[in-house]
């Protein structure tokens, strides 16, 4: 029993080592369509605060086979 566990911990120690990861490239982003980028108004939505009825609103309706 011993063994899986340090071969489960090893895996996820590995798994997103920033030794290992190769770097990002992102310029596939440089010639995207405006089409594809948010408004003003959409992106203070995303970053407003939430209060505590949204939060539970949210959890109640993630569906009970799933994780929060």
């Amino acid at each position: 029993m011993e063994v899986i566990g340090a071969t489960c911990v090893e895996y996820y120690k590995n798994l997103y080592n920033p030794v290992s990861m190769q770097p990002m490239d992102f310029s596939m982003f440089d010639n995207a369509p405006i089409h594809m980028s948010i408004g003003e108004d959409v992106a203070c939505r995303l970053i407003k605060d939430v209060n505590r009825d949204e939060i539970t609103q949210a959890l109640a309706d993630i569906h009970i086979d799933k994780a929060p």
